[in-house]
């Protein structure tokens, strides 16, 4: 049986899947005109730990539940726009560590465009699968997103701000966004923004542990 399976560039709308794929461990289904994955995808490919789903059209990850040890997940250039669902999505791949959502509505605007992103990487040594891969946006400079951010308005730096917070709370093992290192320290310094997504849910206070002798 196969691990690898690369099926970029076949146009089709819809994927099926007719059996159990148990021992595919890397998928690449970029830039092929997917608007969904089947409900079952994950039932049928539980083993998965990479996929590619770059450069399609797709909303809704809840096919991706049920997969049990993805790290690496790709989804830049979808059509994702539901950021509470999506990330609820997410927190339950819980050895998810790669994660780029780069170019979709959910996302839009927080980072420099990627030409310049590229230009940078062109100054240093590029990554090798940056060079061979061609359905993997480059990775993100640190200093070019500084001051990108820096520039952006109030109303898309809180966006991306609460963003980024959400799934810090929710992925827990979240290593790399889009391209760049991910800081979660200071993504949940309690501020006022942090207040408001704990005021509404979307950040949990964590509960004392109860002493033993206040339990007797």
């Amino acid at each position: 049986m196969f691990r690898n399976l690369y099926l970029s560039l076949n146009p089709t709308r819809t994927l099926e899947i007719s059996q159990h794929l148990l021992s595919l461990q890397r998928l690449e289904l970029a830039s092929m005109g997917l608007k969904e994955l089947p409900n079952d995808f994950g039932q049928l490919t539980p083993n998965i730990r990479s996929i590619n789903l770059n450069f399609n059209s797709i909303k809704d990850l809840r096919p991706l539940l049920n997969i049990k040890r993805l790290n690496e997940v790709l989804l830049a250039g979808n059509k994702l726009e539901r950021l509470r669902a999506n990330a609820m999505v997410l927190g339950k791949l819980e050895t998810l560590t790669k994660l780029d959502w780069r170019d979709n509505p959910i996302s839009l605007r927080f980072y420099a465009p990627t030409s310049e992103n590229r230009v940078m990487s062109l100054r240093q040594k590029p990554a090798e699968e940056q060079l061979t891969d061609r359905f993997v946006l480059p990775n993100g400079d640190v200093d070019v997103d500084s001051q990108h951010l820096s520039r952006l308005d109030y109303e898309t730096r809180i966006r991306r701000r609460v963003t980024e917070m959400m799934l810090a709370n929710l992925c827990r093992n979240l290593r790399e966004l889009d391209g760049l290192p991910f800081d979660k320290t200071r993504v949940l310094v309690k501020d006022d923004v942090w207040e408001r997504l704990m005021f509404l849910g979307i950040i949990q206070r964590k509960q004392p542990e109860k002493m033993d002798d206040e339990t007797n």
